[in-house]
């Protein structure tokens, strides 16, 4: 179970105000974290299908913090709230509402490690 933050809400209206609210429990590393789309069957069982997925970009947030993820094109920002806390948005750049069926659903990942590699053709570089 995830510690540092929390799926506050999804908001399913139109394209412009579709959204994910996470708020952060603990400082951490937002670039630690995916937001991924997924589907779940009839039985609220989580299927096997990814069909998008945001990494969030490097940033320290502290507890308190709340994190928007928009799935509108936008510029990245962020502002300070009243409490002293700080609200960050980020846009996704995806045309069309990410969550319109009824068994969609979102999914918080944490990242401990990974690696990549880049391949050129059919050649490793």
């Amino acid at each position: 179970m995830l510690t540092e933050l929390k799926i506050e809400a999804l908001i399913q209206r139109e394209h412009a105000e579709e959204r994910v609210m996470l708020r952060a429990l603990e400082d951490c590393e937002l670039s630690n974290y995916i937001i991924v789309d997924h589907t779940f069957d009839e039985h609220r069982n989580l299927s096997d299908k990814i069909r998008h997925s945001f990494w969030f970009p490097k940033q320290q947030v502290k507890a308190g913090d709340i994190i928007f993820l928009y799935t509108k094109s936008g510029r990245d920002r962020f502002f300070k709230n009243i409490t002293k806390s700080t609200s960050y948005a980020y846009f996704w750049d995806i045309d069309s509402n990410v969550w319109n069926d009824f068994y969609d659903g979102v999914i918080l990942i944490k990242i401990d490690s990974f690696t990549s590699k880049y391949f050129k053709g059919n050649v490793t570089d």
